[in-house]
């Protein structure tokens, strides 16, 4: 039997297989701080937040699949943030490369590259606290891609070995509003977006007849057998 979710002060046993049921702070030690499951009309225990989110009070009754089967990752986030920057490394080069020396490609595939560039860069200056180097949809000279690039992931790395996901950052958007998250919400952010929007380039590479490199996660990560 895995965990017990809780009512009325009975714990109500639940069968979890062979799946790791786990309750703790966000603390860097696994990519979704695991919730405890709960039965429908259960009393759901103070969980705490993704990335290191402080916990809630207890909240209402949950009955969606058990929290999402309480997310289910014993595989800590750290390891999962290092093999997807490396991806992401992976498929910016692999842009980069095709935008940098084809010819005639469209406005608007650089005009996106560069809105993927300066997204990560803006976000890491948020970390830091820094004035942002570049506006949002600033337009870079395609021959700077690999420079901006290259620091975008030193700096990455450099967090990532720093450790410390968890901290939370406060920082001011866009319109001027502030919100705060974790480094590690925040490096899983620039990842997610890039990837979005290096569909978007793929589109526009498609349409001008050029080819589209190819870069998904499971084509870079495959074995051959």
């Amino acid at each position: 039997m895995g965990a017990r979710g809780r009512r009325c002060g009975k714990a109500i046993p639940m069968a979890s297989g062979n799946l790791t049921w786990r309750s703790f702070p966000g603390s860097g030690k696994s990519l979704f701080p695991i919730r405890r499951a709960t039965m429908p009309g259960a009393c759901r225990a103070p969980t705490p937040g993704t990335f290191g989110r402080p916990a809630g009070p207890r909240g209402p009754c949950s009955t969606w699949p058990y929290l999402l089967l309480s997310y289910l990752s014993p595989t800590p986030m750290s390891d999962i943030l290092v093999d997807f920057l490396a991806y992401h490394d992976e498929a910016n080069q692999a842009y980069i490369h095709r935008l940098t020396r084809a010819d005639k490609v469209p406005e608007a595939a650089l005009h996106l590259f560069s809105h993927i560039l300066n997204a990560h860069s803006i976000w890491l200056d948020r970390i830091h606290g820094r004035k942002t180097a570049f506006g949002p949809w600033e337009d870079q000279p395609r021959e700077r891609f690999a420079a901006i690039h290259a620091a975008n992931m030193e700096e990455s790395r450099q967090l990532l070995s720093a450790g410390r996901l968890d901290r939370q950052i406060q920082y001011a958007n866009t319109q001027g509003h502030t919100f705060s998250n974790s480094v590690g919400q925040i490096l899983l952010h620039i990842l997610n977006h890039s990837t979005y929007h290096r569909g978007q380039v793929a589109t526009w590479l498609r349409r001008s007849g050029l080819e589209v490199p190819g870069t998904d996660y499971i084509m870079l990560r495959r074995d051959s057998v």
